[in-house]
């Protein structure tokens, strides 16, 4: 893979998602639970992630002979996990993560059928809202305002306490092993102190030339600095949870009024093609499957409002850039050399101008695909979604 900038920053994801085309492979578990059986019979220990229930229950008496079924021993303790089959049903896992015996799991489905529903509805949100992540990325790009001057962040870690010193009085300074005793434990304390305090110093003294060092980087982006800008979009770019990992090159040109972004996107086959569903049929959650068609819109608004969202930082925190280039591509392997090529989907100038007129109250009524049709762009994709290869903008803007 090449890149026509030398600059770059690695873009982290804030949520990974286990979701294949084979169904979902979300895993959960083990966690959270046990069961004890005993002669007494058998009790659950659960804790359900995410439902705030943890409670003690006697689910059974034991089975004919004395003896628990299973992997459940006799007066002993098994961890049960939860999870979902690929077929998207709730599994029931022993210690070793293998199924819990039908029995057992059965006893457990009933005594906990509500906090066991209400997990798998939570998996259904989450896995949902990781896949509109990523396709609605550009709703939380930030509007051009100028921003105000950057407020240094506290250093947060506590001065270390100085401690409490033992008195050698009374009968303790008469009897001298005594005091030599309290005398050498408060000088350890006083070393021990100082050590400390020490280190904290110099981790205050760290954080504060850093936090002086962003100050002024900010300041430098403000002013139109290219190195500052340099640094200071990067930093900016990185704090942001991101739904996936995303490679960026950047550059600044034209004394810091024009910036290069050349954006390395995902290929069509890693969008999630499927979208999960609570089943009328109880532990059991349904996968849709999207039509290529389908996977094809939802590919566009994915690579467009990752461009989107990056042209919209760099207007929001670099105010001297007057037009951003921004340009995604993916790569594939060369038929003729078998080595890996960039395809360029699309390439577009966007002036501060242009971007000043989209409605940033109003970004859920925006498509990313649409938007970029208002600005200077190559790009050449079908009606159904399909992208054929274009030449990005020159460097130098021709």
């Amino acid at each position: 893979m090449s890149f026509r900038f030398r600059r770059r920053v690695t873009l982290a994801p804030g949520l990974r998602l286990n979701i294949s085309k084979g169904g979902v492979s979300l895993t959960a578990g083990p966690r959270g639970a046990s069961v004890t059986a005993g002669k007494q019979g058998i009790y659950r220990n659960l804790g359900l992630p995410g439902t705030g229930l943890s409670h003690r229950t006697r689910i059974g008496g034991l089975p004919a002979g004395g003896r628990a079924a299973g992997s459940i021993a006799s007066g002993g303790v098994a961890d049960i996990g939860i999870a979902l089959s690929d077929q998207g049903w709730v599994q029931l896992l022993d210690v070793t993560g293998g199924p819990l015996p039908e029995a057992d799991a059965r006893r457990v489905r009933e005594a906990f059928r509500g906090p066991i529903q209400a997990w798998l509805g939570d998996e259904v949100e989450r896995i949902n809202a990781g896949i509109d992540r990523i396709l609605d990325i550009h709703l939380e790009t930030p509007p051009p305002e100028t921003p105000g001057p950057y407020l240094p962040v506290p250093f947060a870690e506590r001065r270390p306490e100085r401690p409490s010193l033992r008195n050698p009085g009374g009968i303790v300074r008469l009897v001298k092993p005594w005091r030599r005793a309290v005398e050498e434990r408060n000088s350890a304390q006083r070393r021990a102190f100082s050590a400390q305090h020490a280190a904290w110093e110099e981790r205050r003294e760290a954080h504060q030339t850093r936090e002086a060092e962003r100050v002024e980087r900010s300041r430098g982006a403000r002013e139109g600095e290219p190195a500052a800008m340099r640094g200071w979009i990067a930093e900016i770019l990185a704090a942001i949870d991101w739904p996936r990992e995303t490679e960026v090159a950047y550059e600044v040109t034209d004394d810091g009024r024009r910036f290069l972004l050349d954006v390395d996107l995902p290929a069509p086959v890693e969008m999630p093609s499927e979208r999960a569903e609570l089943s009328k049929r109880p532990f059991k959650l349904n996968v849709a499957e999207r039509s290529d068609r389908r996977l094809r819109e939802v590919y566009a608004r994915h690579v467009h409002g990752v461009g989107f969202r990056l042209a919209g930082e760099v207007f929001r925190h670099l105010p001297t850039v007057q037009e951003v280039v921004v340009s995604g591509f993916t790569q594939r392997i060369d038929d003729a050399t078998g080595q890996e090529v960039d395809d360029y989907l699309y390439s577009a100038r966007i002036s501060r101008d242009a971007w000043g007129k989209i409605d940033f109250a109003r970004l859920d009524a925006v498509d990313p695909v649409a938007a970029f049709d208002r600005f200077d762009l190559r790009r050449d994709m079908t009606a159904t979604g399909i992208f054929r290869r274009v030449e990005p903008w020159a460097e130098a803007g021709g």
